[in-house]
């Protein structure tokens, strides 16, 4: 679901993903995904207990802090998470700290 530069509204789409337990791996870079949307799915994450790789890289989600809270708790309930790659998301130094809480 790569490259579909789906924006704002797909994050309450994708949230519906999260019911199926046995993904493992989701690839959603470059889809600019950024507002409240974002958040619900990310929130939704958190069910996923056999989730292993997520890549949300290049959807310009830096300077959201509510992304960044949302994004620690999933990572901290999702104990089978071994890759998350966030990069090229403009995300500050001050969002790295926030997810290291």
């Amino acid at each position: 679901m790569s490259d579909n530069q789906a924006g704002d509204l797909t994050g309450v789409s994708l949230s519906k993903l999260s019911t199926e337990s046995k993904i493992e791996t989701l690839e959603l870079f470059y889809n600019k995904f950024n507002g409240t949307n974002i958040i619900v799915f990310i929130n939704h994450l958190k069910n996923l207990s056999q989730l292993r790789t997520l890549d949300l890289s290049w959807n310009n989600l830096g300077s959201n802090k509510e992304f960044v809270k949302s994004l620690g708790a999933m990572i901290e309930s999702n104990s089978q998470l071994n890759h998350l790659d966030i990069s090229t998301n403009n995300l500050s130094y001050q969002d790295c700290q926030l997810l290291n809480t």
